[in-house]
């Protein structure tokens, strides 16, 4: 089973067509043979979530940094509906909500990963969570497939 994490901005721009990003950059990846680690946050995670829901049968694994409880509510409701389906599941990693937990969950999807796509800010492609997860993935000289947005 192929197995490729997936890391972006919280922060999306409500004009982009997320469908068709993911329809050009996800779908070649989206086979039943393929298990998706997505970090349950609101942006990114939450709009590729439910895209793979509604567009794939692939499998997925949410892995949030703390509890389901502790997302935010819409983020929570993509999860429940997500989880739903045959093959999805949630880890909580019961991590502090700070920068720490947060990398510490990214740093998780990626080490069982084969893959990671990335969808960074195209505004601020070296900052924040998702080009830390580039890195670390860079490190572990993972293939990385990077779309900023």
């Amino acid at each position: 089973m192929t197995a490729i994490a997936i890391t972006g901005i919280r922060a999306i721009d409500p004009n982009t067509a997320y469908g068709l990003v993911f329809d050009q950059y996800l779908r070649p990846f989206a086979t039943p043979h393929t298990r998706f680690f997505l970090g349950g946050a609101e942006g990114i995670d939450t709009e590729a979530l439910a895209w793979l829901v509604a567009n794939t049968q692939s499998t997925a694994t949410i892995a949030v940094p703390n509890t389901l409880a502790a997302q935010p509510e819409s983020a929570q409701e993509v999860i429940r509906m997500a989880l739903m389906c045959e093959g999805y599941s949630l880890v909580e990693l019961r991590q502090m909500l700070t920068s720490s937990g947060y990398y510490h969950r990214n740093r998780w999807m990626v080490d069982r990963a084969s893959l990671v796509i990335g969808f960074p800010s195209r505004a601020h492609p070296d900052r924040g969570g998702t080009a830390y997860t580039l890195r670390y993935a860079s490190g572990k000289r993972l293939p990385r497939l990077i779309i900023p947005v």
